[in-house]
């Protein structure tokens, strides 16, 4: 059974291929994907695409937005507390820091992008009014 307090997205910025239709604009994908256990198989995804290939290497997105929207999606559907994105460049400037686990995480909290469980969080009583 799996800790489902935290969950960790590393993910890059790339442009596409030559000869793709959009080849002026970028891509995020995702690289390593975490929590407290050790890492999240792509192919484990609840309401996940049950068609991966082989090769997959995990979610391509367009833009930044609809990453944010897929980790939002992921944390609520798999009831996780909250989910840290870091890009694969502010990683490397951090990890030169890391000495051991516990610092290895820290850079996700410190620098990454902090996606909370909406659905898990208590609603104000101005909230439960409307």
């Amino acid at each position: 059974m799996r800790n489902k307090e935290e969950v960790f997205l590393l993910f890059r910025f790339s442009h596409n291929p030559p000869g793709e239709a959009d080849e002026n604009q970028g891509r995020y994908q995702t690289i390593f994907f975490f929590d407290y256990n050790g890492e999240v198989d792509f192919k484990e995804f609840q309401g996940a695409n049950s068609s991966f290939g082989e090769d997959y290497e995990g979610p391509i997105f367009g833009t930044k937005e609809e990453l944010t929207e897929f980790a939002q999606d992921f944390v609520e559907s798999n009831s996780y507390r909250s989910l840290y994105l870091l890009s694969a460049n502010d990683f490397n400037i951090g990890i030169e820091s890391c000495h051991d686990l516990q610092a290895f995480r820290e850079i996700f909290k410190r620098y990454g992008h902090q996606i909370e469980n909406k659905s898990d969080t208590p609603r104000s009583l101005f909230g439960r009014i409307f």
